[in-house]
């Protein structure tokens, strides 16, 4: 039996942590490591709108992709 984990996952824009390696930090996390999702950009490079409201909602879609997986 292995020892529970620290994981930290980097991902340098939003989504990408979820769409490359989701599955593997759900698995970890349902296993009872504990699992931290870092991404690194704000998510307001291209879209078009307010930056600061975008920010509030890559962050929020972040959230709640982390706590779908108990991250």
């Amino acid at each position: 039996m292995f020892d529970l984990m620290n994981i930290l996952a980097f991902g340098a824009h939003g989504d990408d942590l979820e769409e490359f390696c989701g599955g593997t930090l759900a698995l970890y996390a349902r296993s009872g490591h504990h699992v931290v999702m870092c991404v690194v950009t704000d998510g307001r490079g291209r879209p078009q709108g307010d930056p600061a409201q975008i920010t509030a909602l890559r962050r929020d879609e972040a959230q709640a992709s982390a706590d779908v997986i108990g991250a």
